[in-house]
């Protein structure tokens, strides 16, 4: 599992780590919110010693803003350990209005606590935010547009974080450190001032992001409680920016609705491609289990627990990596990958080409004429390739001096000197065997037709005569009518 680097996380946290509730980073706090009906009273004596003063058409926070507010607090809550509480009657750790600002800024807030970094004199001042009245939006704000955003991104800031880059609306600046500058955008951080690098100002982000989440989860902990059953997150086909945050349970990403491609990695810190580019990540910490391509030619990549992937329909790339993963390339031409541990493959309908990688494999290309490819494995590793249709191909790529053993009647198994394995059943038409891996060399059918090809082919690697006509012959018999090629590089005996 990854985590999240720390210079990112300083990049978008407040410097002098001021938060809610107790100072110790990644303690937890209860934080009362009010929306206010009239300017506080505190700010009469704040205002000379430099606080914005909030009275120029000051007006309440409306309807739509007030339920934005609980919904985007609610998202808070679900990532961090912080506890917000509605006080109706009084003035909250955490205030909203609006007054105008003129252009050029959207809205501003303070730190939480600030009586920790400055004059305790202002300490009222802490968690206050202030959005622009003069923007007609602002009053209604509207997920996946700017004027939501600027509620999630006031909001951080209220909770503790800070710009990403060295600018500010109301001037000065943002000490640093910042983002690198690829990086300083809304794909990242909703506390950026730039925009996903994809798109503008009318696709913006629905949830904090990447490093917003991470910063969060370090000042406050982790909610451990959010999402532990077993759900399945599913995708507009409108592009929508968001991070997810899932503390257990078995998970999908559900894309069947898509028509168009998508690329779909289960790694978390990575980045999804689901009605957009780049723009559904996991959270750092965050763990989920199964992925369900669309109709489109799809990518899916597991992480490195066990996984389980549904190409759907279109001609699908999938990549199991680490754990037990089960691979279905289900319907087109699929490729699919099962890396380390012992995986499941199955290509369903479709020319498909599986690949087992390390560990005990299981290899099913199911319907269509298929190419199974085995080589380069650690020691032990072995695979088992089943078939009940079409044309089959297995090609091994695999080093050194390999011997070919065990071929009985029926299933065909190869044993090579590094003690990894492979079992064919008596549907397999095909077996080329390439240790150039280069996928060039020139292949020849094992009988004793063509014996004299086979023995010229190895002549260079072998004793002569090391190969003999009748010994062709009866691998050729062993093999239950099986077509046995050896690349022109294989240095072989027959055991």
């Amino acid at each position: 599992m990854a985590t999240a680097p720390q210079d990112r996380l300083d990049a978008v946290t407040n410097p002098d780590n001021l938060k809610w509730g107790r100072r110790r980073i990644g303690s937890g706090a209860t934080v009362t919110y009010s929306f206010l009906s009239s300017i506080p009273g505190y700010y009469d004596d704040l205002i000379p010693l430099g606080a914005e003063d909030p009275s120029n058409n000051f007006s309440a926070f409306t309807t739509a803003q007030r339920d934005a507010v609980r919904d985007i607090l609610q998202m808070y809550s679900e990532i961090a350990n912080i506890t917000f509480i509605e006080d109706s009657t009084g003035v909250g750790d955490m205030t909203f209005g609006n007054h105008s600002m003129g252009e050029g800024v959207g809205a501003y807030a303070y730190y939480p606590s600030l009586e920790r970094k400055y004059d305790p004199q202002i300490a009222p001042l802490s968690g206050d935010i202030w959005v622009n009245a003069d923007r007609e939006a602002n009053f209604t704000p509207v997920e996946g547009e700017w004027s939501h955003l600027t509620l999630i991104h006031e909001i951080g800031h209220a909770l503790g974080l800070k710009h990403p880059g060295d600018y500010n609306a109301g001037g000065g600046g943002t000490p640093g450190p910042y983002l690198p500058e690829n990086e300083d955008s809304h794909q990242y951080s909703v506390m950026s001032y730039h925009s996903h690098p994809e798109y503008g100002r009318d696709e913006s982000p629905v949830t904090p992001m990447l490093y917003d989440i991470a910063a969060i989860q370090r000042l406050y902990g982790a909610n451990m409680t959010t999402r532990t059953g077993n759900d399945t997150y599913s995708f507009s086909t409108e592009t929508e920016l968001k991070a997810i945050w899932d503390a257990g349970g078995w998970d999908t990403f559900d894309a069947s609705n898509h028509s168009q491609s998508v690329q779909i990695n289960l790694g978390d810190g990575q980045f999804s491609s689901i009605g957009g580019i780049n723009n559904i990540a996991i959270a750092y910490g965050a763990t989920i289990e199964a992925a369900r391509g669309g109709s489109g030619d799809d990518t899916l990549t597991g992480n490195d627990v066990d996984n389980d992937l549904f190409g759907g329909a279109g001609n699908d790339t999938l990549y199991g990596n680490d754990g037990v993963d089960w691979l279905y390339g289900e319907d087109g031409d699929d490729i699919l990958y099962g890396g380390a541990g012992n995986d499941d493959l199955y290509g369903g309908n479709g020319n498909d080409t599986l690949v087992g990688g390390d560990g005990a494999d299981y290899l099913d290309g199911g319907a269509g004429n298929d190419i199974y490819e085995y080589g380069n494995l650690s020691s032990g590793s072995s695979v088992t390739i089943v078939d009940s249709e079409g044309f089959d191909r297995v090609i091994v790529t695999d080093s050194g001096d390999s011997l070919m053993a065990g071929l009985d009647d029926g299933a065909l198994e190869f044993t090579f000197s590094n003690g990894s394995t492979l079992s064919l059943d008596s549907a397999i038409e095909e077996v080329q065997i390439d240790t150039n891996r280069n996928g060039e060399a020139g292949f020849y059918l094992l009988s004793s037709e063509n014996i004299s090809l086979l023995v010229q082919a190895i002549s260079g690697f072998g004793a002569a005569g090391a190969v003999s006509s009748a010994m062709a012959t009866g691998m050729q018999a062993a093999s239950g009518a099986h077509e046995v090629i050896l690349a022109s590089s294989w240095h072989s005996r027959a055991a």
